[in-house]
């Protein structure tokens, strides 16, 4: 494929502005743009930066390059590196996954692998905080299924769940008026322990509907929770007989143990704070559940080394806009397989009505996709249920 010319434009949606990107090639024209979410927010500074960047000067490098694989999209970082004038990662991402969409005439899921068959588990957030509304002190709760294999019932049940959920958080709750969140996550005013008992109880239930257990995670988000100079982690809603507790480090790491235990959590996300490299390496010999530093690595490459020399997580939050180079994100995915880390991709803040990645997700075979299991996340769902079909019509 050679490419022709690239074009940025301002891409604004109730105020809010990113960047789109038109791509024309010998292949075909295409358009992307970055989502108007919290993780793809431009300051108008940098914004100017960027399209002024990809429109003077990128444009013009890149005209009559060849790009026909995932490799040759080095030649696109070279010329990046090469320039004084920076742009952001997550528009480096914009423009690597919009190149390598037209390569693969948007069917980059079977572009690295055609026989691949593959279908990423659901780990859905239901719980959620948003900037309005704080219920519980958890960032998130999540469902996931380590049993069930068939990506349409996974969906189906961690949607049953919601459904029960919010019908019993009314009657909890009587200030709950159904609110969601970004994500699409249910916001309800509950303290903590009450939560996980009610959502707990529901998961039994729906287990037993859909024949396979299905399991809670909890993102504690702890950096929010933890206070620096006391060096206590902070709850504020924590149970209905005590509404605030603070615990120093040791007796965190025996709460989070505790809540292992009693709800027996499959998944468990940034549970202390970003430089307690010692603490999650004392949970993840204690623990048989999914340990997820994603603030300690933060889709770096370094910080991974870090926490695989120190044997402290056993799985990984993948952003590809953290990253931005999908060289970069395939040099992470190998390191982690090598090294029996598993891969997590999250869906929230990356596109619009863009599906890519779904298809980056299938495309590396990453085993299990993070996403929002009421409405927001919808189209990709369906990607994925149409990407399964076509495989098992091959």
């Amino acid at each position: 494929m050679i490419i022709n010319s690239i074009e940025a434009k301002k891409f604004s949606l109730n105020g809010k502005k990113s960047i789109r990107l038109i791509l024309k090639t010998s292949n075909s024209k295409l358009e992307s743009c970055l989502s108007l979410y919290n993780n793809s927010l431009y300051k108008e500074e940098q914004l100017e930066n960027d399209i002024r960047f990809i429109n003077n000067t990128f444009n013009g490098k890149i005209k009559s390059l060849e790009i026909n694989s995932l490799d040759d999209l080095k030649k696109i970082e070279s010329i990046i590196k090469s320039h004084e004038q920076k742009i952001l990662r997550k528009t480096l991402y914009l423009i690597e996954s919009t190149i390598i969409k037209a390569v693969s005439k948007n069917e980059f899921w079977s572009f690295l692998d055609k026989s691949t068959k593959m279908i990423p588990r659901p780990l859905g957030v239901i719980v959620g905080n948003s900037e309005i509304k704080r219920c519980s002190d958890f960032r998130q709760l999540l469902l996931f299924s380590l049993e069930n294999n068939d990506f349409r019932k996974g969906m189906d049940a961690n949607l049953r769940v919601h459904e029960l959920l919010e019908r019993e958080i009314k009657k909890y709750d009587k200030s709950f008026r159904g609110e969601i969140n970004l994500q699409g996550a249910l916001v309800p005013d509950i303290n903590n322990f009450d939560l996980l008992d009610l959502l707990s109880r529901i998961c039994r239930q729906v287990s037993d509907e859909f024949k396979f257990n299905i399991r809670i995670g909890i993102n504690f988000d702890a950096d929010s929770l933890y206070n620096e100079e006391a060096k206590l982690y902070h709850y504020k809603n924590y149970s209905s007989s005590e509404k605030e507790k603070s615990f120093k480090r040791k007796e965190q790491l025996d709460y989070i143990i505790g809540l292992v235990d009693r709800y027996n959590l499959s998944y468990i996300e940034d549970p202390l704070e970003k430089n307690d490299f010692k603490g999650y390496t004392e949970l993840k010999k204690k623990l048989n559940c999914l340990i997820i530093g994603n603030k300690l690595i933060g889709s770096k490459l370094d910080s991974l080394n870090k926490a695989i020399k120190q044997k402290c997580v056993s799985a990984v939050i993948l952003r590809l806009n953290d990253l931005g180079s999908l060289t970069e994100a395939n040099e992470f995915i190998e390191s982690c397989k090598k090294n029996n880390i598993r891969v997590i991709l999250e869906t929230a803040d990356y596109e619009t009505e863009e599906n890519f990645i779904v298809h980056f997700c299938i495309a590396f075979k990453i085993p299990v996709i993070k996403y929002g299991i009421y409405k927001k996340d919808r189209d990709k769902l369906n990607e994925i249920l149409k990407i399964e079909q076509l495989m098992k019509n091959k």
